[in-house]
């Protein structure tokens, strides 16, 4: 372990899956990174052609989507002339992240009821900030995001949700590449490539700045995704072997070979929980692997309107998945099981 001085996402954002949402993850500093998804329902914006952001929510039991408010004092329309907005859901709050777009308004946080009314601006960037990678922890103290400058440069930032003051955790490396990929067990993991043969993927607590390398690899021969807790990597050099497995909560690590990696085409990891990994190969083709089982069979579940996957963006009480199934879009409940078979059983919101 070593230690580093501190110097000073229609669009659902959410926990990255990349750009989806879980629960929050269980150890002694549960973490939930940035997400739209909340104990009853979920946020998104949905975005017009002219322009207009409206704040939609959708309620899981009435399985029914309408904007969250509208008065003469907080109209429906968001008024946001760059980048994006990344709605984020407390227990008693709504965040909304504009993450701003260099050289035109700057990045906010701004606070609201569940509702969408009384917005309060929390806190506000010096001009030219972007900021992207949001994560807070569960007790819901402090948000961490990367925020970068027109002068090239990316810090983490800690924010204080009650106050809105921030400062500066540590300055990003951008020569290798650094950034904040994931948050497991209270602490954030960030990802860097120290050289052309040598990529690093390292635990960092954002209190004490002490650092932990989990996992190296060469960026050469060796593919490397990170989803919902888990690192999957695969060997290009060495395809029947198949994928590996990381768990990061646990450590354990599991070998996958009842897939052998083609030679030609493109693989990506789609999704992964505890038990599933979700392929994506050669752009039109779905394959689940069990992780713990050894089973492997297709899956298809793809958008309404092209041959890309549906995507999985939250989780209610009751162990059902948010997906959208369209770009439209379509939003839309299904059963975990039914998810991972690849049967397209959707319960859809009106």
């Amino acid at each position: 372990m070593k230690k580093r001085d501190a110097v000073l996402m229609t669009v659902l954002l959410c926990l990255s899956l990349t750009g989806c949402t879980g629960p929050a993850e269980s150890g002694e500093k549960p973490v939930q990174q940035i997400g739209a998804d909340s104990k009853n329902g979920f946020y998104f914006i949905h975005a017009e052609q002219s322009g207009e952001q409206t704040l939609f929510y959708g309620d899981y039991e009435k399985q029914q989507l309408q904007p969250t408010h509208e008065v003469d004092s907080c109209p429906v329309d968001l008024k946001n002339n760059s980048g994006e907005i990344l709605p984020f859901a407390q227990e008693d709050r709504l965040l909304l992240i504009f993450t701003g777009q260099s050289g035109t308004e700057p990045a906010r946080i701004e606070t609201r009821q569940l509702d969408g009314s009384e917005p309060e601006t929390l806190v506000e960037f010096p001009n030219g900030s972007v900021v992207s990678k949001p994560h807070v922890f569960a007790d819901g103290k402090y948000l961490y995001l990367t925020v970068s400058s027109q002068s090239e440069t990316e810090e983490l930032m800690r924010v204080n949700l009650k106050s809105g003051k921030y400062k500066s955790v540590l300055k990003l490396d951008v020569n290798c590449r650094e950034t904040v990929e994931g948050a497991v067990q209270g602490r954030l993991l960030l990802r860097q490539v120290l050289r052309p043969t040598l990529g690093q993927y390292y635990w960092l607590d954002p209190e004490t700045l002490e650092q932990e390398v989990i996992f190296s690899w060469d960026p050469r021969d060796v593919h490397v995704a990170f989803r919902n807790g888990q690192l999957c990597y695969w060997d290009k050099n060495d395809r029947n072997s198949g994928f590996r497995c990381l768990n990061l909560e646990t450590g354990e690590n599991n070998q996958l070979t009842q897939y052998t990696v083609p030679e030609k085409g493109t693989i990506s990891v789609q999704d992964m929980d505890e038990e599933h990994l979700l392929v994506w190969q050669g752009g039109t083709k779905g394959i689940v692997l069990g992780i713990h089982t050894g089973t492997m069979h297709e899956w298809d579940l793809t958008q309404t309107n092209s041959q890309q996957p549906i995507e999985r963006c939250g989780k209610t009480q009751d162990g059902r998945y948010l997906v959208r199934v369209g770009t439209e879009p379509r939003w839309a409940l299904i059963q975990a099981e039914d998810y991972w078979n690849g049967i397209p059983d959707y319960e859809y919101f009106n």
